[in-house]
């Protein structure tokens, strides 16, 4: 007979703290959400704030727009350095496209004279 396989119920505590050792281990691939949900038992909410609060915010973010069918790119944010995914088409990501490109024009003008 095939024995059934158990999901442990973990603390949340205990929960992240695994998620932490597997995800530095390079477990799982992609979709991250997904796996996690599998693995432990919790709804996708549960998944995506513990996900987040252990540093894969942009995994989930990136997930999100792709499972609702939104394209995105990523922005470069001057403030914080950072690239963040954003949905193509918003007025976030028109402020960006204006901004890059002013800032090649602007480099070009310099080139020149």
């Amino acid at each position: 007979m095939a024995r059934s396989k158990s999901k442990k119920r973990l603390s949340a505590i205990a929960r992240i703290g695994d998620a932490q050792r597997r995800l530095r281990n390079g477990y799982p691939a992609q979709p991250v959400t997904d796996a996690y949900m599998k693995r432990y038992g919790v709804e996708r909410w549960v998944a995506q704030e513990e996900l987040m609060a252990i540093g894969h915010r942009e995994a989930v973010q990136v997930e999100k727009l792709e499972r609702k069918g939104i394209d995105w790119d990523y922005m470069y944010d001057p403030y914080s350095g950072e690239l963040k995914p954003v949905p193509k088409g918003t007025e976030e990501h028109e402020l960006y496209l204006f901004w890059m490109l002013r800032r090649r024009l602007f480099s070009i003008a310099e080139n020149v004279a």
